[in-house]
């Protein structure tokens, strides 16, 4: 099944080639921006991407789909989420991403 937004702000499923899984629909320019983004920092270049909007509009899923791509290129992914600034401390999710590297190495070296 996949997701489309429609004019209410309701969501309507679709059909998707895999039962229980959700279609990537309308992020197809986003996701060409970001895997370009990768393919030029894997090359070298220093990038940073930000991702950000309201809940539900698929930050989430955009991120994934980047994040696999990643993975599928052996490189390593790393997560650290941000929050509004009443619910969390500044630069959080650089902290959540470091941490996540070092437990990654301690298993690895484990």
């Amino acid at each position: 099944m996949g997701v489309l937004p429609s004019s209410s702000g309701a969501v309507a499923r679709t059909g998707a080639s895999v039962p229980g899984t959700f279609s990537f629909i309308n992020r197809e320019r986003e996701l060409a921006a970001m895997v370009d983004r990768l393919t030029r920092a894997s090359a070298g270049e220093a990038h940073l991407v930000l991702v950000s909007g309201v809940a539900g509009i698929g930050k989430t899923r955009l991120v994934d789909e980047v994040g696999t791509t990643a993975r599928n290129r052996g490189i390593r992914v790393l997560h650290g989420r941000f929050f509004d600034r009443d619910q969390t401390f500044p630069f959080q999710g650089f902290c959540e991403a470091i941490q996540e590297y070092f437990v990654s190495e301690a298993l690895t070296a484990a």
